[in-house]
């Protein structure tokens, strides 16, 4: 595209294709911000590209930057920019491009820089083409012997207009056609004008001026208005006696005398013993005191200081209850509120005669009958005997261990799960599972305290010292079975268990694929005996070390 090298504030637009349709679709949907779109330019003035900052726009508005779709629905892939003013400023050419959004296609524009603007219709972008022709002809040099460009601003005759060379143009010269000068519109500087003629001076003066008496030095006298009184002529009034009525409205002195009056007295500069000093004046635009139209003065006190007013002070009458009634209602009421309350519950309690207090008969009317404290229960005795027993306890409250009803029950099966307690170091957990994850190619070994090691009860028949052991994992996916199985020792732990211990080595391990895998342990007697004492609840995953 061409464009006049210079030019601001300019918008353009472009279209950006769908890299992901066959059918040349544009991309919709792209906002200044959208995920990887970013915008270079370089120009032929410049070193080296420099990336634009792009921003959101109104369409139809120039913004530096501007990114802004056309119409998402109606033309998808249309975005109208605001091409920077730095990229127009200088050279003859210059490209920008936009790329990195997902399935954008880059755009690229190459911008010719012209001197001329192929927009304007008027003069092409040149400055002077529809300029003034004195303008246009700025640098004209006129030849000698040719008319001046100018003539005088003032023509005597029509006959004695003279060419830059002092030639004499007569009206009458063929081909000459000189105009009559009829008013002169610029300014006319004139040196000296003898002729006076036809000027006059008039100067109007106020009404009444001409009654007043000025002597020679200009002095303002004051004349007597009353039939044979003589007033000396003065230069100045220092002081006046009297005043005819209504002087200060008639002279327009009233308002400001006023205004100053009661400004002054609500100052702090009052003379002493003023009747200023003596008038309460508030400090600020508020009325510390008012009169009401019953006569009576009218105050709010604020903040009165303890005892300002003492009870002496009130008449009879002065505060009534309907003064104190919306204040006192709220209070009485809620000072009954808590009384009664109190007072209910104080008539529920009694002395029990050794400085002891209970709750009444009337209280426990609806309490249950019998057990402690007056109170009872709906247990028959049979039922709290068998609650005792559930519980292991007796009658007399000595603890002992259920031996029969469900807590019998859940002991069984507690003690089963006891009789599989392992060592609660890593990585088997004192319920004994195995924790998750376990690391492809690490050693669990009993020297560092990670052999896998389970606590279990000895068989019946087994014998501990000639008994072993075997821990088996497997873990099967699409390229096949993965599986180990670890040979362990047997210890005798006491009281009828056996530990079962089992180092794996990272050889066994490291040839692990990642998975949940499946787990088993069993204790074998001297005569091949199997029996699996634990297995997995929930399978153990491997993982793959990073190191």
């Amino acid at each position: 595209m061409k464009i006049k090298r210079g030019t601001a504030s300019k918008r353009r637009l472009i279209f950006i294709a769908d890299s992901s349709s066959t059918t040349g679709a544009g991309l919709a949907n792209l906002v200044f911000n959208s995920a990887g779109l970013v915008a270079y330019y370089y120009a032929s003035d410049l070193a080296n590209d420099v990336q634009i900052t792009l921003v959101t726009a109104t369409l139809g508005t120039y913004t530096s930057g501007g990114f802004v779709a056309v119409d998402n629905t109606n033309m998808p892939g249309w975005y109208e920019v605001g091409i920077p003013d730095a990229v127009l400023d200088g050279g003859v050419e210059a490209v920008i491009q936009f790329r990195g959004a997902a399935n954008m296609v880059p755009v690229n524009l190459y911008i010719e820089l012209d001197s001329v603007d192929y927009q304007d219709a008027t003069a092409f972008g040149l400055s002077r083409l529809d300029a003034a022709v004195t303008s246009r002809m700025a640098t004209y040099t006129q030849p000698t012997g040719f008319l001046a460009a100018t003539f005088p601003a003032t023509v005597a005759s029509t006959t004695n207009i003279t060419s830059a060379s002092g030639v004499t143009l007569a009206a009458s010269q063929p081909g000459v056609t000189i105009p009559t000068v009829t008013s002169v519109t610029n300014g006319v500087t004139v040196s000296t004008n003898n002729d006076k003629g036809g000027y006059s001076l008039t100067q109007s003066f106020p009404s009444n001026f001409s009654s007043m008496s000025i002597d020679a030095s200009g002095r303002v006298l004051l004349q007597p208005t009353q039939t044979g009184v003589t007033i000396p002529n003065v230069d100045m009034v220092q002081i006046v006696n009297e005043l005819g009525p209504d002087a200060l409205n008639a002279n327009e002195l009233i308002t400001d005398i006023g205004v100053v009056v009661w400004q002054q007295l609500a100052t702090a500069t009052w003379p002493t013993d003023s009747f200023g000093k003596q008038v309460l004046i508030g400090s600020s635009t508020q009325r510390s005191v008012a009169v009401t139209g019953s006569h009576h003065v009218a105050s709010v006190l604020h903040d009165a200081e303890p005892n300002s007013i003492p009870e002496d002070a009130f008449v009879t009458g002065a505060l009534s209850a309907r003064a104190l009634a919306a204040d006192a209602a709220t209070e009485i009421a809620t000072a009954v509120g808590t009384l009664q309350v109190l007072t209910r519950l104080d008539s529920m309690i009694e002395s029990d005669g050794s400085g002891q207090f209970r709750f009444d008969v009337i209280a426990l009317e609806n309490a249950p009958s019998g057990g402690g404290g007056g109170g009872g229960t709906d247990w028959t005795s049979n039922e709290r005997t068998a609650i005792r027993s559930i519980l292991g306890f007796n009658s007399s409250g000595v603890i002992s261990l259920p031996s029969e009803g469900v807590l019998d029950a859940i002991k069984d099966k507690t003690d089963l799960i006891t009789s599989g307690t392992v060592y609660t170091a890593l990585p088997v957990t004192s319920s004994g599972q195995i924790t998750s994850p376990l690391v492809i190619g690490d050693d669990y070994l009993a020297a560092n305290g990670r052999a896998f090691s389970w606590t279990v009860a000895l068989p019946t028949g087994f014998v501990a010292a000639t008994a072993s052991c075997r821990f088996g994992m497997r873990f099967e996916d699409e390229q096949g079975v993965n599986s180990f199985i670890a040979t362990g020792t047997v210890t005798d732990a006491g009281s009828g268990n056996v530990t079962l211990s089992f180092d794996v080595a990272k050889t066994v391990t490291g040839d692990l694929r990642p998975g949940w895998y499946d787990w088993s342990v069993e204790i074998v007697s001297a005569s091949g005996v199997e029996v699996t004492r634990v297995k997995s609840g929930k399978n153990a995953e491997w993982q793959e070390k990073q190191t």
